[in-house]
């Protein structure tokens, strides 16, 4: 009968072991099929630029009025403002729209400002929900940085 026993625990430990094994490369299995996206594609080149951002948000935040956004939900139109001391110059860049729940949502328009410092943009078109506005420009040499939040309903 102590036999019969040892031989139980024998098959006892061999199918812990194993099943702890067939678990452990059923994680293996499952972590590799994950995808893992991070929030900007260019995520490490902009990382290495963080320097140059910083001061592109200090000159913006020394300016007189600042960037306002004004948002018109039953219009669903967004009236961009530049700072007085722009108004009557060069602006030159970018307003990214960017969706963090679904990067293929993301699209960047051009800089465009009337003779008034003031930009308006359509977003009948675009789906409803929170969007990060980024925008980059530069007057003369220096470049500045503003950033906000609107939820499209």
């Amino acid at each position: 009968m102590r036999e019969n026993k040892k031989s139980r625990w024998g098959l006892g430990i061999g199918l812990l072991i194993s099943g702890f094994l067939l678990f452990m490369l059923i994680l293996v299995a499952i972590a590799s099929f994950q995808s893992f996206h991070l929030v900007e594609k260019d995520y490490y080149q902009k990382e290495i630029k963080y320097q140059d951002r910083i001061e592109q948000i200090k000159r913006t935040a020394s300016l007189n009025k600042g960037v306002r956004i004004n948002q018109d939900q039953s219009s669903r139109v967004l009236e961009i403002k530049f700072d007085e001391q722009h108004i009557g110059n060069n602006i030159e860049g970018d307003i990214l729209f960017f969706r963090p729940s679904n990067a293929n949502l993301d699209y960047t328009i051009p800089i465009e400002a009337d003779d008034s410092g003031i930009q308006i943009v359509n977003l009948k078109e675009r789906k409803a929900g929170l969007w990060r506005v980024k925008l980059e420009w530069v007057v003369g040499d220096s470049g500045y940085y503003y950033e906000d939040i609107i939820v499209l309903e």
